[in-house]
């Protein structure tokens, strides 16, 4: 048994954790809520940056997720063009949800079950823009652990790459980016596969 923290990006909720959550706790894994060195961090999407500042932990795994940046903000790497969009959508002190940052439909077509979709729905919420404007710290001594990478969709060919020029395993499943919720199985077996190698 494996202890393991899934950590959602801070533009959505827990929700897009839930399927593999419960899939891992069916295979006998203990799924925490909190942090704990003991446990192996699991990131997907956005909470990829915030790891370090979350550890430590027995390992650290990004899944479709950005890198850590410190003393970058989230606008520093998403570029000029990202920032322009998003700005102009916002009110100033906020941006809408993520769902929305991609025109209609970005959920149907990413979680086919409609009741996943609605618990996803429902957690979504306008993005404070300080969170995307703010640097990122530094956290001393990081990685403390071992890093890996699963890459579930193409959007995240860069952060994949990125992983194996600094020599951490990546895995590709040829999938979506929220495969956590919509493809429990194959997710659950590849962060088995990665916590045991």
């Amino acid at each position: 048994m494996t202890s393991f923290v899934l950590v959602p990006s801070p533009f959505v909720g827990p929700a897009t954790w839930t399927p593999t959550a419960d899939e891992l706790r069916r295979r006998g894994h203990d799924v925490r809520d909190a942090p704990s060195a003991d446990a192996v961090l699991v990131g997907h999407s956005g909470a990829g940056p915030l790891l370090p500042s979350l550890g430590p932990a027995t390992q650290y795994l990004f899944v479709d997720a950005a890198l850590p940046h410190p003393g970058r903000s989230r606008f520093d790497v998403l570029g000029p063009d990202v920032e322009t969009h998003l700005r102009a959508i916002g009110d100033g002190e906020s941006v809408p949800p993520w769902s929305e940052w991609f025109g209609p439909g970005v959920l149907d077509a990413l979680v086919p079950d409609a009741a996943v979709r609605r618990a996803i729905a429902a957690e979504l919420h306008r993005i404070p823009l300080s969170l995307l404007t703010e640097p990122l710290p530094t956290v001393a001594g990081w990685p403390d652990a071992p890093c890996a990478y699963l890459q579930l969709s193409a959007a995240y060919d860069v952060e994949a790459a990125e992983a194996r020029a600094m020599g951490w395993p990546v895995e590709v499943l040829d999938g979506q980016h929220l495969d956590t919720a919509a493809r429990p199985v194959p997710v659950a077996d590849a962060i088995e596969r990665s916590a045991d190698g």
